[in-house]
């Protein structure tokens, strides 16, 4: 798997899981 790609996943689905999460709460 490509570290950059995986990274770059990260970097744009944490903020959008963390938002939700807060959202939820």
């Amino acid at each position: 798997m490509d570290v950059g790609k995986y990274e770059e996943w990260i970097n744009f689905i944490a903020p959008y899981i963390y938002h939700t999460s807060t959202f939820n709460r």
